[in-house]
């Protein structure tokens, strides 16, 4: 869960999101930054948003 993410993973996470909108990967990059946020902001699970971002990354990867 959370809990066990790096101190800097928002951080990290707000980089990469930069790189995939520079890159033209605008929807990958909402995805990350939504992901951030929950992480950031709720106090429910972010297992959907994990989820919703790990595998539209996949895919991307695959199309590039």
């Amino acid at each position: 869960g959370r809990r066990h993410l790096p101190p800097g993973w928002s951080d990290r996470a707000e980089r990469a999101a930069r790189g995939l909108r520079r890159a033209g990967l605008v929807e990958a990059a909402a995805a990350l930054m939504a992901l951030r946020s929950a992480v950031r902001t709720t106090a429910e699970p972010v297992l959907d948003a994990w989820c919703d971002t790990h595998i539209r990354l996949l895919v991307t990867l695959e199309q590039v």
